[in-house]
């Protein structure tokens, strides 16, 4: 797999299936690809924004890379 957005596709599929696992509603953007977040998801009354990054060697730019990073924003 050799294309950024394929790539970023394929993580931000991975981190949904995981939170829908989880039990978590999983909203996605379909109007734009801008926005500052790749996913919503929601479970017990709260909202989290979610980018999902692609790493295939366990770093992101020489950091150790996350499980899943979530923010929130009330």
């Amino acid at each position: 797999m050799h294309h950024t957005k394929d790539k970023g596709d394929l993580a931000a599929a991975k981190v949904i299936a995981d939170l829908v696992e989880k039990e978590y509603s999983v909203f996605v953007p379909v109007v734009t690809e801008h926005a500052p977040f790749d996913l919503i998801a929601y479970k017990n009354g709260k909202c989290y924004r979610i980018q999902a990054k692609y790493s295939c060697d366990g770093t992101l730019k020489n950091r150790p890379l996350a499980e899943l990073i979530l923010c929130y924003n009330d």
